[in-house]
């Protein structure tokens, strides 16, 4: 049976599933569904999600109608229900993000059309509240962070800069998320999961109360070979097939405790993703082990009825390992990298009057010990390495304030301001391997201004229906160690952090008891980017990195929540984003879709049986623009890559809550069910495949698992 068969009829059993099910189920009984209301998002009506709370945006409790910045809210519900398989595919589903996986570190999550090599450094992701960066390059990337979808609880995503909270990172965002909240009962759950690309998925979790004591475990393990694709359908000579070449192991484990007002995060991932980079595998795959490790220990103090105060400290240990495999088999060549940091947060929260709400924060993150080790010997890179020097830390520390000021029943004001410096670090090795010429470098990072990050919101109550946002923010991102060590081996003088300024215009209306509309209006400009640049001197180009990229981004989402009976919801969403290169004006911005789109449906036959459906649009992009690439004419400049088409994205869910007894539970998930050929734009990481690097076919996860 070919694939389009087996589609057809899989859509026609659905169909069929649903119309059955419409004529002869009832809806929920009115008693059936007090009995099983829950606390979900879902569940709320419409006039009620502005009085959700969330704890992201501001470190402490805020509802989401009074928080300065534009915000979605993923429930466990919601990931049940549509069936995500993983965390990027949940990710993926929020208005204004897609993802760009180009076979190295995995995917990417693009923000409002700003995408960057460096996978994930222009937002924060935290886990319960704690950052999970990669000391070494500053960001935040997937496969430290293989969170099981059935962990998650809930996550905030704070779209727009939040670095006067949050500091260097934050360029476009926060996203939190939390596998710890403890709910009433069924407090413990286990499950396993196979499908497509011989993938399976083990969980369990438990959590619960005893006394003042709430705990929380969440365990997994993940394993799957990845796609298969001839390498000759991506423009590579020879042609051979991915497969057994893209695997991806991951191991997960997390422990959460509060006790009275003592917090306790632990967390320990494992991936072991084979990837490609700069070449393709040809044997076994480049084979990629991080492991990472992170320690909180928290406590929270109400001092009196006008002061509370959180103090957070926490370690964070990173190591990783490449074993590249190119060329031909028994080639040698290996890398390692690893860093060791600490972090120490200091907020309170001040009350002084009813209307007027303070917070006062202090941060001190140090990383205290980072090293890149490779060997190449076949590249004339035989042990090269560099490292921090002796007694030399890289610190940032910082302060902030924020406050909230009601001045009126309808009009809220939001100010902050945050003061951040990173103190002068220094960093040697060797560079230029082989044995005859190796060379000793070094150099000294010395930009120790103070950088001034304001943010100012005015949120008007037109009325309970009707909220307007009217936001401003800066953010910054500090070049990282890794940019940082590359760009002493030829530059006199230190990077500066890349920074932006945002304006947006946020709107909230319910315009009926079963619609409500979210719009944001909103403008990005990017200053101070680094870049590859390039200088053709005596008939040879000399690379460097500068402070040298300018972008401006004009865009607008809308999201629109349909719900118009207890069993029916839908979602729709879209983004326009026109995204300008402001030094290279006559050129397009790479990775930059102008269209997203975003819907999802669900039905309830029963108030245990649930189908859902998923839908996702991304438009045309356009590759990097290389100035180095020489054309036939005899002028240079090109991209590195073809334009790749716009693909829609489709998937469906069906679940079955206590199918065999209470609390056992099923579901089945397709994902990519027209089976489209997807393909993500050529990248630096990997200009062999000129066509670009494939996303996943039609495949299917099946999920059995057991609330308890």
């Amino acid at each position: 049976m070919s694939k389009k068969m087996f589609v057809t009829l899989m859509c026609f059993v659905m169909v069929t599933f649903i119309f059955t099910f419409a004529a002869n189920v009832p809806l929920y009984a009115q008693e059936e569904k007090e009995e099983e209301e829950t606390e979900d998002i879902e569940d709320f009506s419409l006039e009620e999600l502005l009085d959700v709370e969330i704890t992201t945006a501001g470190k402490q409790v805020q509802k989401i109608s009074d928080v300065p910045a534009s915000v979605v809210v993923v429930t466990r519900d919601e990931i049940e229900r549509y069936g995500y398989q993983t965390l990027t595919e949940v990710l993926e589903s929020i208005p204004g993000l897609y993802s760009i996986n180009d076979w190295w570190d995995g995917p990417g999550i693009g923000v409002r059309g700003f995408w960057k090599t460096v996978a994930n450094n222009n937002l924060i992701i935290l886990v319960n509240g704690v950052a999970q960066m990669n000391d070494i390059q500053f960001n935040y990337p997937l496969t430290k962070i293989p969170v099981p979808v059935e962990a998650i609880d809930r996550i905030e995503v704070i779209r727009g800069p939040m670095s006067v909270i949050y500091g260097t990172g934050a360029f476009l965002g926060v996203i939190n998320i939390f596998t710890n909240e403890i709910p009433e009962e069924k407090g413990s759950m286990v499950s396993a999961s196979f499908g497509s690309e011989k993938t399976a998925k083990l969980f369990a979790r438990v959590s619960g109360r005893s006394g003042d004591l709430n705990y929380s475990f969440n365990a997994s393990y993940y394993d799957t070979e990845g796609i298969s694709v001839d390498l000759a359908d991506l423009g590579a000579a020879p042609g051979s097939p991915t497969e057994g070449l893209l695997e991806d192991h991951e191991k997960y484990f997390n422990f959460s405790g509060t006790f009275k007002g003592f917090s306790f995060d632990l967390s320990y991932a494992e991936s072991q993703l084979e990837n490609m980079f700069v070449l393709p595998s040809v044997t076994e795959g480049t084979d990629t082990l991080l492991n990472a490790t992170s320690i909180r220990l928290g406590y929270n103090k109400e001092l009196s009825e006008k002061v509370t105060l959180n103090a957070k400290l926490s370690y964070f240990q990173t190591k990783k390992w490449w074993k590249y495999d190119y060329l031909f088999p028994g080639f040698f060549g290996n890398q390692e990298m690893g860093s060791n940091a600490y972090k120490a947060e200091l907020t309170m929260f001040f009350r002084p009057v009813e209307d007027l709400n303070i917070t006062l924060g202090i941060d001190y993150y140090s990383i205290l010990d980072v090293y890149n080790m490779f060997n190449l010997p076949l590249f004339g890179l035989a042990n090269v390495h560099n490292y921090l020097a002796a007694d030399s830390n890289i610190t940032t520390r910082a302060v902030f304030t924020q406050l909230n000021y009601k001045l009126s029943e309808k009009l809220k004001l939001v100010a902050g301001v945050r003061l951040e410096q990173m103190q002068k670090w220094s960093y040697e090795g060797v560079f230029l391997g082989g044995a005859a010429n190796q060379v000793s470098v070094g150099g000294t990072y010395d930009k120790e201004d103070v950088e001034f990050i304001p943010r100012v919101a005015v949120i008007y109550y037109l009325s309970e229906n009707h909220i307007f946002k009217f936001l401003f923010g800066k953010a910054l991102i500090r070049p990282s160690y890794f940019e940082s060590t590359d760009s002493f081996t030829s530059r006199i003088y230190p990077l500066d952090p890349e920074t932006i300024l945002t304006y947006e215009l946020n709107y909230i209306a319910y315009l009926s008891s079963g619609i409500t509309a979210n719009l944001s209006l909103f403008r990005n400009e990017l200053d101070n980017l680094i870049v590859r640049t390039t200088e053709f001197v005596n008939g040879v180009f000399i690379e460097d990195k500068d402070n040298a990229g300018q972008l401006v981004t004009n865009g607008v989402e809308l999201s629109l929540i349909i719900k118009p009976s207890p069993t029916f919801q839908m979602e729709l969403s879209g983004t326009y984003q026109d995204v300008k290169d402001e030094v290279n004006t006559e050129l397009d911005v790479a990775y930059a879709p102008k269209l997203l789109g975003y819907v999802k449906a669900s039905y309830a036959f029963t108030k245990d049986i649930t189908l859902a459906m998923t839908g996702t649009y991304v438009d045309k992009m356009l590759p990097l623009y290389d100035e180095t690439i020489a054309n036939p004419d005899g002028t240079f400049g090109a991209r590195i890559g073809q334009e790749v088409d716009s693909y829609f994205l489709l998937g469906a869910n069906l679940r079955f809550r206590n199918l065999f007894g209470k609390g056992m539970f099923f579901n089945i998930r397709g994902s990519n069910l027209l089976d489209k050929d997807i393909f993500y734009p050529t990248t630096s990481n990997n200009n062999w495949t000129p066509v670009g690097t494939k996303g996943k076919g039609l495949s299917f996860l099946a999920t059995l698992g057991w609330k308890f």
